[in-house]
Order: C-alpha cells, then structure tokens, then sequence
C-alpha cells in the first residue's frame, strides 16, 4: 500500500534512529523513522523509514522540513568518509594523468631544442 501526503498539509516530525550492524567488520546502518502528520488535527497519518545517507537527499527535495524536536543524532559520518575519500582519490587520478602529460611535453619540447 502507498500512502501519500500533500506536503502543504503535513509536519514531519523525525521521531527516532536505529543502527543494525551489515557487515562483519562492524560497520553499522542508520535508518530515521519520520512520523508525517496532519498540520490541522496534528493526527498521525503514516511514518517514513530512511536511511540516515538519504537524510539530507530528502531534505534538499521537500518543500517543508523535517523537525528533529527530539534531537535524535543522525550518523552520516559513514558517507561523508566515503565521499571524501572519493575525491580524493579523483585528485590523485587527475593530477597524476595532467603531470604524466606535462610530462611527456615537457621531453618532446625539450628534445626538440636540442636537436
């Protein structure tokens, strides 16, 4: 069954955080439970689980926020090591690829004036 809400119409209230650990070597995964309700008659109408990674994603897409009035920790240090990590290592791929190039310049310009 789909349940669906007008986000005009609704609070989303983030209401708690669970870990379970995936793998053997203890890393963990966070899922939010975030409880959408009726603005008006403040009646709960059905609660989304997330995973914690997808957290921000969600905000950035609605229109309303999502309150964290119980000031629920929310783990996205898992993704933001796997991002940074990321970066890093397109750095080092592109400078390594631009200096191999340079480089190669550098011998044919040089070779060039000698001759």
């Amino acid at each position: 069954m789909v349940q669906i809400a007008h986000q005009n119409h609704v609070n989303l209230l983030l209401e708690n955080a669970e870990e379970h650990n995936y793998t053997v070597d203890s890393q963990t995964s966070q899922y939010l439970w975030v409880k959408v309700e009726h603005i008006q008659t403040k009646q709960q109408l059905f609660t989304i689980r997330l995973n914690a990674v997808d957290y921000a994603d969600m905000q950035d897409r609605l229109q309303t926020r999502i309150n964290n009035v119980r000031g629920v920790t929310i783990n996205q240090v898992v993704l933001s090591n796997k991002v940074t990590l990321f970066n890093l290592l397109h750095f080092i791929k592109t400078y390594e690829k631009s200096y191999r190039m340079s480089t190669r310049v550098f011998q044919k310009y040089s070779l060039k004036k000698l001759s």
